[in-house]
């Protein structure tokens, strides 16, 4: 490969994954960022991938502000302070966002309006206005990823891996709402693909990752039930959250020409089989 990758977020499910796929690739934690320049000064051109953001057990928890801004702001102005003053260096930063941008909506694409109903949703949307102010005027392509609901690889948050986990250890799971939501999930493998072709892509601006389907959390429910041969042990809650979140995925299909994505069940049967749990003929 001839330039060079750099990831950013450490933690994250997705960096991991894209290092397994790009082993050259050097990956950083929001601590190292210091230890960005260093890099930048050593290669001729290096892509970005920023993965990280506040961190989610943060948001819930009575911390000090000072301490919470810095967790939401601090690392990335930091991150864009070094960007800048190295401009030459950097071809392009990949920003990984969120679909929550989007609020309720059946079939959001790019253009659709922002709808912030939570905190987690106005830190990232105030990241991306924060990149879009510092990075557009400068020499560095921007792409700004609104990633919809994935699942896979080392994830223990997605309500995909929760339901699986949950009926092959026989454990309790709350559900919201009935399992009446209805979410846009895309594999781990394919937003994977789809980052490494960005990599390489003659792009810029905000684009979709997502399946461009919809899936009630009561249909994968019974997806899951069925595959393994087990019923979920449901524990029912009432949830304020977003009811409908389906991304428009056009533009990726028209300028990456990515077009197959794997299905839930295809998941659930890979995950069966690794378990043990094959289901029958």
């Amino acid at each position: 490969m001839d330039k060079k990758i750099i990831i950013v977020g450490k933690r994250s499910n997705l960096s991991n994954s894209i290092k397994k796929y790009i082993s050259d690739a050097t990956v950083l934690s929001t601590k190292q960022i210091k230890k960005l320049e260093e890099i930048l000064i050593k290669n001729e051109k290096s892509t970005i991938i920023y993965n990280t953001a506040c961190k989610s057990t943060l948001i819930n928890q009575k911390i000090d502000p000072e301490l919470f801004s810095y967790y939401s702001f601090g690392n990335l102005s930091e991150f864009i302070k070094i960007c800048l003053k190295n401009e030459t260096k950097v071809e392009k930063i990949i920003y990984t966002s969120t679909s929550a941008l989007y609020g309720n909506n059946k079939f959001s694409n790019e253009d659709s309006p922002c709808k912030i109903y939570n905190l987690y949703a106005s830190l990232k949307f105030s990241s991306e206005l924060l990149l879009k102010k510092y990075i557009l005027p400068s020499k560095i392509k921007l792409i700004i990823t609104r990633l919809f609901n994935m699942y896979g690889g080392d994830d223990q948050f997605s309500i995909i891996s929760k339901i699986g986990n949950a009926i092959q250890q026989n454990q309790r799971l709350p559900i919201n709402n009935y399992g009446k939501s209805i979410r846009d999930f895309i594999s781990i493998n394919d937003v994977t693909e789809i980052y490494k072709l960005l990599i390489f892509k003659d792009f810029d601006g905000i684009i979709n990752i997502s399946s461009g389907k919809g899936y009630s959390i009561s249909r994968i429910i019974k997806i899951a039930e069925d595959i393994f041969q087990k019923k979920l042990d449901i524990k029912h809650m009432k949830f304020d959250e977003i009811k409908v979140s389906i991304g428009s995925n056009e533009k990726l299909r028209k300028i990456l020409n990515y077009t197959e994505f794997e299905s839930i069940c295809e998941y659930y049967r890979k995950h069966s089989m690794i378990t043990g749990n094959m289901m029958p003929k």
